[in-house]
């Protein structure tokens, strides 16, 4: 296995070497590199400024399993991490993870695995070397007093530095001579601010676009008046009102928390209220509503409804709101064994509503529904029908006058008959008012006491007056009226005189 590592500058020699490196599709070459990916500094700058070669003794694999690699002080710490190093970069296939994890040795750790598992380069290794180089290193492996000195002692002649730039030094000379110096600073300055500027504009054209306010001093309390942060936030709407069906937030993953509100809420606050303050009065100003009376300027102002009041006045109930929520609405006992087939089955499912088919409507229309009422009402007539006992069903009434029907005897009762009735208008059911010899029955009208022969209730009793004389079967007067004192009517005993006609 062979590994290189390049170092250069990543838009040259680095970027030249990637684009004219042939990239076969099915080859064992990997190659760990990213465009977007550079270092500040060279890592192995001090080794030397040509390639250096290190070729361990036996293949890499095989020296990190070798058991006495990991014991202390075996070998230099230096060169054991070299080897880990990069027998875990030869796993990598992502030069960002190599970077990440460190796996790059440096040039101490490299000089140090030189020392201890390098090898010198033969011919077949190294085929540009000389022949006195070649004879040098097998007079030296046949001695066998080389030690690993690769860095100490080179193993190859290396070439001589090129320290002088011969035709820099002739172009100055010519330059000298012409009498025109160059002014390299000065060039490299003029060039440095043309870069700027570009990158500048570039920077200026990917910049986001940023909203400021045009305040000189920032003030960042919501008290004052030249607040920054609302000068700002002002501008803003005033940007996205140029799109107003278009919504922005500072961040995607909260879109309601953080949108950025389109609207002054403050100042839109302010003017629905002084919108709501100047309802307040008519264009001619305040209206006066006029004078209010005691009963309207003393009610309280949370004055319960009449019906409220009215529901006060009511007799208390104790728990008469709590039936309804500790007491079940239905009885949840258990039937009795007898009435089981009464229970609901709740082992089983049951049928879809119970069995019965479902209907398209409960509410009948049209000439169904005058039927069904037609129908419903001859019931109704029947079953009233049924119930009448008499043959007439009209009722009769006797319209007594208003001011003394409710009264049913004494002088204000409502008729003249109720008025000389007595108290007992049923037959007497008290073991007292049955006795023999009580002589209480109903007083009789005037009439009927002057004319015994119609008085019913003195032949039920078995008391038949006899007619008084004038003449037999003739009665002596028809009956009384009022005497001269008007003023008494009939209260006055005396003043009832007998009438002898019509």
């Amino acid at each position: 296995m062979h590994m290189f590592v390049l170092e250069g500058l990543k838009e040259g020699s680095v970027n030249e070497v990637w684009t004219n490196l042939p990239q076969p599709e099915n080859s064992d070459v990997t190659v760990l590199y990213h465009s977007n990916l550079s270092f500040s500094e060279r890592l192995y700058g001090p080794l030397d400024v040509d390639l250096c070669r290190v070729k361990l003794h036996e293949p890499l694999h095989m020296i990190v399993q070798q058991p006495l690699l990991y014991v202390r002080d075996m070998v230099p710490k230096p060169c054991f991490e070299a080897l880990t190093r990069l027998h875990e970069m030869s796993k990598t296939r992502n030069i960002r993870d190599a970077v990440r994890n460190e796996l790059f040795p440096t040039a101490d750790m490299v000089v140090s695995m030189s020392k201890e598992f390098g090898v010198p380069f033969t011919t077949e290794d190294f085929e540009e070397l000389q022949v006195k180089e070649e004879k040098s290193f097998n007079a030296e492996a046949e001695t066998g007093t080389q030690e690993h000195s690769f860095v100490r002692e080179s193993s190859r002649m290396w070439e001589p530095m090129d320290n002088q730039n011969f035709s820099y030094m002739e172009r100055l000379t010519d330059r000298e001579k012409q009498g025109a110096a160059r002014d390299f600073i000065r060039e490299h300055k003029e060039q440095l601010r043309r870069i700027s500027e570009l990158n500048s504009q570039e920077k200026g054209l990917r910049k986001p676009l940023t909203v400021r306010a045009d305040v000189e001093v920032a003030h960042n309390y919501s008290s004052q008046a030249l607040n920054s942060t609302e000068i700002a936030r002002e501008k803003l709407r005033q940007m996205l009102a140029k799109d107003p069906d278009t919504r922005f937030t500072y961040c995607q993953d909260y879109l309601h928390s953080m949108t950025v509100v389109p609207v002054n809420v403050e100042a839109l606050r302010r003017h629905q209220e002084e919108e709501s303050r100047a309802r307040w009065k008519t264009q001619d100003g305040f209206v006066y509503p006029g004078m209010r009376s005691t009963l309207e300027a003393n009610e309280h102002p949370k004055r319960p409804h009449p019906a409220r009041v009215d529901e006060l006045t009511e007799q208390w109930r104790e728990n008469m709101l709590h039936v309804g929520l500790l007491q079940a609405p239905l009885d949840r006992d258990h039937f009795t064994w007898e009435l089981r087939d009464r229970d609901l089955e709740l082992y089983k499912k049951p049928e879809v509503n119970f069995g019965v088919p479902e209907q398209t409507t409960i509410h009948l229309a049209g000439e169904k529904l005058r039927q069904e009422k037609l129908a419903a009402k001859s019931l109704d007539e029947q079953e009233w029908m049924s119930k009448v006992i008499v043959a007439d069903t009209r009722q009769y009434f006797h319209r007594c006058l208003t001011e003394t029907e409710l009264r049913s005897d004494g002088r204000k009762a409502s008729n003249q008959l109720s008025r000389l009735q007595g108290l007992l208008k049923d037959p007497p059911q008290k073991l007292t008012l049955r006795r023999s010899g009580l002589s209480l029955r109903n007083i009789p009208p005037l009439n009927v006491v002057l004319n015994p022969g119609v008085d019913t209730d003195a032949r039920a009793a078995g008391i038949v007056p006899q007619p008084a004389v004038e003449g037999e079967g003739e009665e002596r007067n028809r009956g009384f009226k009022p005497g001269p004192f008007l003023e008494h009517g009939w209260h006055l005993e005396r003043n009832k005189i007998p009438r002898h006609g019509l």
